[in-house]
């Protein structure tokens, strides 16, 4: 009895005559598993109706518009026993679903949708869906101004029984796009630098009238996103830069319960130690006093519960802004326990290097904790290459 079955067009250009909708005659296999990549099956085969898992995956190219099928929202209806979801390029875009019933799928633990903003939309909004699943988005929206529109529809279909957010990964997915991503987790005790695979949302979007400008639609997506309760920030998979500015921005007021964030680039350690020690308002003029050590009020202080700090593959060893100026790290750590927030730990995970000097400085201030391959150099080294 055939359970799986995968077909997949290898060819730059999809199968563009659909399978005929009783492809088994009328020896229709009791399918679980369904995997389709640039080949079209109707949705309302018999075949289908017994599936758990189901992928249709199309190129995405706009002469593909056939491939896109209207009866979706009716076939899911009769798909009950889905656990597994995933539906990309293949959407109805601008179609008036009239059946104002929800389409349940009380067993699904995992959605992924990648498609135009709108469809996606579309189609969050006919589901009903356990609390627990975990949600893949990958939309395009033509603009800023659609993905203002959009993205507050598409959290308002996120289940409202689920637990909140936790943790949260800045995702550069391309920087010479304008595309980025957060991934959001509900677990509150994710606290090594390396995350699960799986997160509970996973939203990426790219604007093609909006090139080069992926921190708009990050601001875009922590301003409507449900925040409030994230505790760990990572920023080590972003491509871009995430200036002082842009810290404050993103985080600021959208996670204030934030306590521990980890970055793998020295420049986004620089730029959360400015924001560290600047003041929230960008209007005070406090810099200058800021930078000889005076203690910020609590109300101005940026993300005032955070307690640890993890770098990975950061190399420290001829950074200026350590040995000619001073460690920024250093101060930073220095201004927040004179402010009475204290950072508690600060982890030097795998590929970080420092020297003795550096590391003993660090020590003077806070703990911290070493990974075993943490490369420590010789004092000797700090003058830097000869």
């Amino acid at each position: 009895m055939l359970h799986a079955l995968e077909l997949s067009v290898v060819s730059p250009r999809r199968l563009d005559i659909p399978l005929p909708k009783r492809i088994f005659n009328d020896n229709a296999p009791m399918l679980h598993r369904l995997h389709l990549k640039g080949v079209h099956v109707s949705l309302s085969s018999p075949a289908l109706f017994g599936l758990t898992h189901l992928h249709i995956e199309e190129h995405g190219d706009p002469d593909h518009e056939s491939s896109r099928d209207s009866g979706v929202p009716q076939a899911l209806r009769q798909l009950p026993a889905l656990e597994s979801l995933y539906l990309a390029n293949t959407l109805p875009i601008g179609m008036s679903y009239l059946d104002s019933s929800p389409i349940r799928l009380p067993r699904l633990q995992k959605l992924t949708l990648i498609d135009e903003g709108p469809a996606c939309t579309d189609v969050l909004g006919w589901l009903e869906i356990p609390a627990s699943c975990k949600i893949h988005l990958e939309c395009e929206f033509y603009d800023e101004s659609e993905l203002e529109e959009c993205l507050p529809m598409l959290c308002g279909c996120i289940p409202a029984n689920a637990d909140p957010f936790h943790t949260l990964s800045v995702v550069g997915v391309d920087v010479d796009e304008a595309r980025a991503g957060l991934k959001l987790w509900r677990d509150s005790n994710i606290h090594d630098l390396h995350l699960p695979v799986d997160p509970d949302l996973f939203i990426s979007t790219f604007c093609p009238a909006e090139s080069h400008q992926p921190a708009n639609i990050l601001k875009v997506m922590c301003n409507t996103l449900p925040l409030s309760d994230v505790c760990t920030i990572h920023a080590q998979h972003w491509e871009g830069v995430l200036s002082r500015d842009l810290w404050k921005r993103l985080f600021a007021k959208n996670c204030p319960k934030t306590s521990n964030i980890s970055m793998s680039k020295w420049s986004e350690v620089v730029s959360l130690c400015s924001a560290l020690t600047t003041k929230l308002d960008d209007k005070l003029p406090a810099r200058g006093e800021e930078e000889h050590g005076a203690v910020l009020p609590l109300d101005q202080l940026f993300l005032p519960d955070l307690k640890h700090i993890s770098l990975e593959s950061v190399n420290v060893r001829f950074r200026t802004e350590w040995n000619d100026k001073g460690s920024v790290l250093v101060s930073a750590l220095n201004m927040r326990r004179s402010a009475g927030r204290a950072v508690s730990v600060v982890r030097l995970g795998k590929g970080c290097v420092f020297n003795a000097a550096q590391l003993r400085e660090l020590r003077d201030v806070v703990h911290v904790e070493l990974d075993p391959d943490v490369i420590v150099m010789p004092e000797a080294s700090v003058a830097g290459p000869g």
